[in-house]
């Protein structure tokens, strides 16, 4: 038989993070390539994302009762105040009551609209919290409910997913009450003066100032900035040089015996400085930097001679995230993960359209940005939930000449681009679509040209730094001051067998 998502024909032991489906023997041909955790791993993900969920929904409930409450206290003043101002205004006009019932009835008519308005505007907004209130308790119970068991069911990843695809977002619109101010102060000594000048003057104030700022963030990264660089190469082996110490040696380690013919879709900046890794061929050499004596670990991984990646980079929890293809294909848009824990390749994702020679960035949120060299265009990609975006096939101002070859990196909201033809140095926000020419001097800061290699890596701080291959220096540029700078200059060029990564 055929299996569906709610009927295997054999009991389900695994889970496609990829299909985000599970799977039995049945049907685990289809998945053979794909990310896939055991059951047991998956209900433990589903309880913790369950717990996530199940923490917003309270704090948010707890914040709109907060909010009842404070809208409760407010109105209670008013109400005291226009009792008082009321009393007032009738103690005012008591000695001449005949020669001013008009103007009387008058002010207290406008004080009465308006506490007829902010009444009404009180009984709205609490009715609309009440609604809320009641809503969000009903989606707290239903996935109590749902997780109220030890066995997995469809009710559970369907809740979970459907609160990650459609997140609770706070939309309550602020109230705004006017609140009347009686104003006797300029009433002039003659008794006309007094009549036209006693006016009513109304101060705006927002019923519920308490905001709800906490998100649903599930997992994350941990982001530091770069203190330092690596740099591999055959004949010194590891370096650690430091960034903001005039680049001098701390820390040398022997090289491991593999001999990479290129190192470049290594380059990176780690999000910190546990996972150092070189690949060549079936052999993947790795080193924890956070022990007190590390040394390289070698592993034989066989499947690591099908691909040819591009660009990778490496989390704190010991996974490596590459992208590139199967040998000969032609095509470099596929992303895999593979954990130093088994060494499985797996296919989490694609990229659509023309990508290569990419930086890999990683943001907040568990999103990893994607920047394409050559023709820029740069996607997030979530390495939790597999969600790909694209952030633009394009960016405004940058050469689309065939003979223009660009490389990018994601700092923050911005974009950086570096091209051989002229703008030759761009920012882009994308988050209102825009790109701005900065200044970049190729006679003083080498640049790459249509035939060779480079790459920008951003510190996570306030600097890129460009690696240009044929080189004999490393340049830096200050995202704040808005220079360029070179830091670090070498005897020999820089090339494919070497390795660079900030961390």
């Amino acid at each position: 038989m055929n299996c569906t998502e709610n009927n295997h024909a054999l009991s389900i032991y695994t889970h496609c993070k990829y299909c985000k489906t599970n799977i039995c023997h049945n049907c685990e041909d289809e998945h053979k390539e794909h990310y896939t955790i055991p059951i047991d791993q998956y209900q433990e993900e589903l309880n913790g994302l369950s717990k996530a969920i199940q923490n917003y929904l309270e704090s948010y409930l707890k914040c709109l009762k907060e909010r009842k409450l404070f809208n409760d206290s407010i109105f209670t003043k008013i109400k005291d105040k226009y009792e008082k101002q009321t009393e007032e205004v009738d103690k005012l006009f008591r000695d001449f009551h005949d020669q001013l019932h008009v103007k009387q009835v008058e002010l207290k008519r406008e004080l009465k609209s308006y506490y007829e308005e902010n009444s009404e505007k009180y009984t709205i907004c609490q009715s609309q919290l009440e609604l809320n209130i009641n809503s969000i308790d009903e989606k707290f119970n239903e996935i109590y409910r749902a997780f109220d068991t030890t066995q997995l069911n469809v009710d559970q990843s369907r809740i979970v997913n459907n609160y990650i695809k459609n997140p609770i977002v706070d939309n309550i619109s602020v109230t705004l009450y006017e609140l009347p101010t009686l104003n006797f102060k300029s009433i002039g000594n003659k008794f006309e003066n007094r009549m036209t000048k006693i006016k009513i003057k109304s101060i705006s104030k927002k019923a519920c100032p308490i905001k709800f700022s906490e998100k649903l963030v599930f997992d994350d990264i941990p982001i530091n900035k770069s203190q330092n660089l690596y740099l591999y190469n055959r004949t010194t082996g590891l370096e650690v040089l430091g960034l903001f110490d005039e680049f001098k040696v701390t820390q040398v380690q022997s090289s491991p015996a593999i001999s990479p013919a290129s190192l470049f879709p290594y380059w990176q900046t780690m999000s910190d400085q546990s996972l150092l890794y070189l690949i060549a061929g079936d052999k993947i050499a790795y080193l924890n930097n956070k022990k007190n004596d590390p040394t390289w670990i070698i592993k034989q991984v066989p499947q690591l001679c099908e691909y040819e990646f591009r660009a990778s980079i490496s989390d704190n929890k010991g996974n490596i995230y590459m992208i590139g293809d199967k040998l000969g294909s032609g095509s470099w848009s596929n992303i895999y993960t593979m954990s130093t824990g088994n060494f499985e390749i797996k296919h989490i994702g694609t990229i659509k359209g023309y990508s290569n020679w990419q930086t890999l960035t990683f943001g907040s949120g568990s999103w990893l940005y994607i920047c394409s060299g050559f023709k820029t265009n740069v996607h997030k990609f979530n390495i939790k939930t597999y969600q790909l975006e694209s952030l633009g096939s394009s960016i405004p101002i940058v050469s689309t000449s065939l003979l223009n070859t660009s490389y990018s990196c994601y700092a923050g909201n911005l974009i950086f681009v570096i091209s051989n033809i002229e703008p030759r140095f761009i920012v882009y926000n994308h988050k209102v679509n825009r790109s701005k020419i900065l200044e970049l001097d190729s006679k003083v800061i080498p640049c790459h040209n249509y035939n060779n290699l480079a790459k920008i890596l951003y510190d996570y701080d306030q600097h890129i730094y460009y690696f240009v291959i044929g080189a004999k220096c490393i340049s830096r540029y200050n995202i704040l001051q808005n220079e360029w700078s070179i830091v670090h200059k070498t005897d020999k060029i820089i090339s494919v067998t070497q390795y660079f990564s900030l961390s």
